[in-house]
């Protein structure tokens, strides 16, 4: 087999595509992914009245400078097979499910590694109506196209692709969800991390009634300032100085392609994830009384206690965003969390949104007329590890060992995903990441000295067996 013929498998994961550029992820394997894929919705063509005769396909893509050309190969995959390419240009994440919900195309595509390093790349892709993609609902078979590409002969016209702007279209359907005066003049620093969060911001600023301080909104692929993944504790710095000497009411920061977000609050404290998502989750089932709330496997105790309290129904997930649209499809549900910084909303097409959390924690905050830490108070009941990441070639077997030392003690005992251990005053969870070759491990306790014990111990032995922690930029 040729060179460039060759498309590493393992690209294919469990949400998305996600691998290293130029390796594994580049111009000419972009190109048989655009096609297979254009190749699996024209499959699906046959069960689906709705979609259309010539197969449109909406692209957009973050400011990563090797995204340009994932663009470019993707675009010329689908034309070359027939397909239309409607080029969204520089977005955020969440727009990709707006444009699939909005723009009466079969399908959507957003280029973004998210968080990763900047020698990462991805490819997210959906169906019409933002439906989301995973490995066992259609990118096994996408993979399994790529491979007979070779085999399958082209016999249609070229398609076209026509540049559009969708910012306007999107900012007018935002701004009906935001109230202005449910919304106080607070004091709001947004550290956008030179990706795409200015890009979402700023088109809403005449609606947002805050007085806001701006850090890093200009798009840069080289990321100057910090690496833009906000669950890195170094890379708060920046925003939690300006919080204190600001003396805001609040701070917020972006990931690379804005679909992750933390709030810091007015005190320079970064506010755990499960926290927002309890405070969040109560706000939504006042509204929406008896109605499913998901959280992921990783989530802290509050999520789920706080849904009971409301009488909410929780359904706990596997990590990650295309498992939990699905689930969110499936059961109606009206609300999910992630650990990660992940919100997602019914009233958002299924999917995440980080600029409708934002909408809801300001007016949360203004609604109590107290300052955030108070409000987040009663929800900081549990201390958390946040989450630790460990290099090495054997996930499995290090995993295997941990269940090995500590099973014999545990309360109870699920393998969700990875391997998730209860005991009597804390638990923790273990797991593969999707996407890179780290062991990903949480604590979760009911005291500080528990969490400090927990963590030099599980550390200490997870050392042992050869991993090593791992320290991002």
């Amino acid at each position: 087999m040729a060179a460039q013929d060759f498309v590493d498998k393992a690209i294919f994961r469990r949400s998305d595509i996600r691998g290293l550029y130029p390796q594994q992820l580049n111009i000419q394997v972009a190109k048989k992914i655009g096609q297979a894929f254009y190749l699996w919705l024209l499959q699906n063509q046959q069960k689906d009245p709705n979609m259309h005769s010539k197969i449109t396909i909406a692209i957009g893509r973050d400011v990563r400078y090797s995204s340009g050309e994932i663009f470019t190969g993707l675009a010329e995959g689908i034309m070359e097979e027939g397909g239309n390419v409607v080029d969204l240009d520089l977005i955020g994440t969440e727009i990709i499910s707006f444009a699939a919900s909005t723009l009466g195309v079969d399908g959507g595509i957003v280029v973004s590694a998210s968080h990763n390093p900047q020698q990462y790349n991805g490819v997210k892709l959906v169906r019409a109506g933002a439906v989301p993609i995973a490995y066992d609902s259609g990118l096994d078979q996408i993979r399994q196209i790529v491979d007979l590409l070779p085999q399958i002969k082209n016999k249609t016209s070229k398609g076209s692709v026509n540049r559009q702007n969708i910012y306007g279209h999107w900012t007018k359907y935002v701004g009906k969800l935001i109230h202005k005066s449910r919304i106080k003049p607070l004091g709001v620093v947004i550290d956008a991390g030179n990706g795409m969060g200015g890009m979402l911001i700023e088109p809403l600023l005449p609606f947002l009634p805050i007085r806001l301080t701006k850090m890093y909104f200009e798009p840069d692929g080289n990321f100057p300032n910090h690496v833009p993944n906000p669950l890195i504790p170094e890379n708060l710095r920046d925003v939690i100085t300006e919080v204190i000497r600001q003396k805001a009411d609040l701070g917020i920061a972006f990931d690379g392609d804005a679909d992750r977000v933390i709030f810091i609050d007015e005190s320079g404290t970064p506010i755990n994830c499960s926290v927002i998502g309890a405070l969040i989750a109560k706000e939504e089932l006042t509204q929406q009384p008896d109605s499913a709330v998901l959280y992921n496997a990783v989530c802290g105790r509050i999520v789920k206690e706080t849904i009971f309290s409301m009488g909410g129904k929780p359904t706990r997930t596997m990590v990650g965003h295309s498992v939990i649209k699905e689930k969110m499809r499936s059961l109606s549900a009206i609300f999910a969390v992630e650990h990660s910084g992940h919100f997602y909303y019914k009233d958002y097409f299924e999917s995440d949104s980080s600029i409708l959390t934002i909408i809801k924690i300001l007016e949360i905050i203004s609604k109590n007329n107290c300052k955030l830490s108070e409000i987040v108070k009663p929800l900081n009941v549990y201390f958390q590890s946040g989450e630790i990441n460990f290099e090495t070639p054997e996930k499995q077997h290090i995993i295997e060992e941990v269940r090995k030392r500590y099973i014999n003690d545990t309360l109870a005992f699920d393998q969700l995903d990875g391997d998730s251990l209860w005991f009597n005053d804390w638990w923790f969870n273990i797991r593969p990441s999707q996407n890179e070759d780290l062991l990903r491990l949480n604590i979760e306790t009911d005291k500080m000295e528990r969490l400090s014990s927990q963590k030099r111990e599980l550390t200490e032995f997870i050392n042992s067996l050869g991993a090593k922690v791992y320290q991002p930029f």
